[in-house]
């Protein structure tokens, strides 16, 4: 037997919320991802740093999530190392009672790499670190606050590149 026919779904299979997927490659970072539909594409920088920003106006904060991804050299350090020395940092600074700076290990198209939430900056954000071919991949996504509006939107965009991250 065989079928022949095509399935539509509304919004892809996304959800609702998200309303679709759209791909994105970078060969000059080495890098694709599938990414919410209608995310802005910046590129603030000729060097390194690709943005992806919801939908609506103004900077990405509390109202408006964003992700970012770097590509730099790895300079003799590992992505535990920088993961280790960004929570740590963050744990010295803000003292006792600070709950943010949890690590989690995970694999990432083959390589460990390491998520560290609750950092604080000019908005609570969520980092990723790991290396492949000799440069370190790191990734930022705010607001990681859950009483921000744009708490959601900053999930749905964090496992959309942590679950569709390959290297080119």
């Amino acid at each position: 037997l065989k079928w022949h026919g095509w399935m539509q779904i509304k919004g892809g299979f996304s959800g609702a919320r998200i309303g679709g997927i759209e791909a994105y490659t970078s060969e000059a970072l080495g890098f694709s991802v599938f990414l919410p539909k209608d995310y802005e594409i910046l590129y603030p920088n000729d060097s390194g740093e690709v943005m992806f920003v919801a939908p609506g106006e103004g900077h990405p904060s509390d109202d408006r999530a964003a992700a970012f991804i770097y590509v730099e050299p790895l300079n003799g350090r590992t992505a535990e190392q920088v993961a280790n020395e960004i929570s740590e940092d963050n744990k010295s600074v803000m003292g006792p009672g600070y709950t943010g700076g949890d690590i989690t290990v995970m694999e990432i198209d083959g390589e460990p790499a390491y998520s560290v939430g609750g950092l604080t900056g000019q908005d609570i954000n969520r980092r990723l670190y790991m290396v492949h071919n000799d440069q370190l991949y790191w990734m930022m996504f705010v607001p990681d606050n859950p009483q921000a509006a744009a708490y959601l939107q900053m999930k749905d965009v964090y496992a959309m590149i942590v679950n569709t991250f390959n290297f080119t």
